[in-house]
């Protein structure tokens, strides 16, 4: 991002003033709301913010922490809201979700985000179009909307990415490698550090008793959270599927060996005996006691070396 704050007027659900001046005074026009938009990384507006802009100094440390977790705080005047959204800047991880802080009252939202967040683009291209949130609890409700329908497509690709590799393992031969399984899962287990904290911070802003919300807007908070418990339901699924899908791997590689050592077996129950009888008609007796009578040095070596091999197999069935 080379931009360090985007300062806006909304006003109807659309953008009517626009500048990236630091200000956060109550916009003119009754019924608009201000929106300022800034950079974490900027450390000029981070000192302005926490030191100049009037807003409390522990609001604004928060918002601009190094580490995050979803979650809702209600205060007096406003509530400061940390959600997550799922990453799709190039070259990133989905499961990377990527944090976005907002603290809003009645006639202003602050937002900061730490990288680009797809749902702030498209919540500043419905306003650029007049078609954006008319208020700040709107401004809530759509910002999670958008949150959430970027969310829905990756889970649903990790569901069939493990039911694919569920039919793989019935209709082939071979044995899949375990690490997209590993991967699968992994991600499933990252989306659900974040959803499930999401899904509290969202249930808490609906139990809200500071009638900032109306109804209609509680109603458009429940569409959400009840989405991302679905969500949660299919991560649980997805996560518990791959757990079986490894056990069936690994009975899959127990067969297979127990097969290829049965094989093993049976061709050592074939060879050992030309081996026994190769080195029994190839010894050389002389020297050996018995030897000076016919046939008497072979047949101590015969009756000899039956002992031991019978002695070695009885031990080793006891093994």
């Amino acid at each position: 991002m080379n931009w360090s704050a985007l300062n806006t007027v909304v006003s109807k659900g659309k953008i009517i003033e626009s500048s990236e001046v630091l200000d956060l005074s109550p916009p003119v026009d009754t019924g608009s709301y201000r929106w300022l938009l800034i950079n974490w990384n900027d450390e000029n507006v981070k000192n302005w913010l926490i030191n100049e802009s009037g807003i409390d100094e522990l609001i604004s440390e928060q918002l601009f922490a190094n580490e995050t977790r979803p979650r809702t705080n209600v205060y007096s005047d406003g509530f400061l809201i940390n959600f997550r959204g799922v990453n799709l800047n190039d070259d990133e991880d989905p499961e990377d979700m990527l944090s976005v802080r907002m603290f809003v009252t009645n006639d202003t939202v602050i937002t900061v985000i730490v990288r680009g967040v797809q749902a702030i683009n498209d919540m500043k291209a419905a306003l650029t179009k007049g078609k954006g949130p008319d208020n700040t609890q709107e401004f809530i409700c759509m910002l999670l909307e958008f949150l959430t329908d970027k969310a829905e497509p990756i889970i649903n690709k990790l569901g069939e990415d493990a039911i694919d590799i569920e039919d793989e393992i019935i209709n082939r031969d071979d044995i899949i490698n375990r690490d997209v399984i590993v991967e699968i899962r992994k991600t499933a287990v990252s989306l659900l550090r974040y959803f499930v904290p999401q899904k509290d911070a969202v249930a808490k802003l609906i139990a809200s008793k500071n009638n900032f919300f109306t109804t209609d807007d509680k109603e458009y908070l429940e569409v959400s959270l009840n989405r991302l418990k679905r969500f949660l339901e299919e991560l649980e699924l997805i996560k518990e599927k791959c757990h079986l899908l490894n056990d069936e791997i690994r009975i899959q590689t127990s067969e297979r060996l127990s097969k290829n050592m049965y094989l093993l077996s049976v061709i050592t129950a074939i060879f050992l005996p030309l081996g026994f009888l190769t080195g029994l008609f190839g010894i050389n007796l002389g020297g050996m006691p018995g030897a000076e009578y016919k046939w008497g040095g072979f047949w101590i070596f015969f009756f000899t070396h039956s002992g031991i091999t019978n002695i070695s197999d009885h031990t080793a069935e006891k093994e």
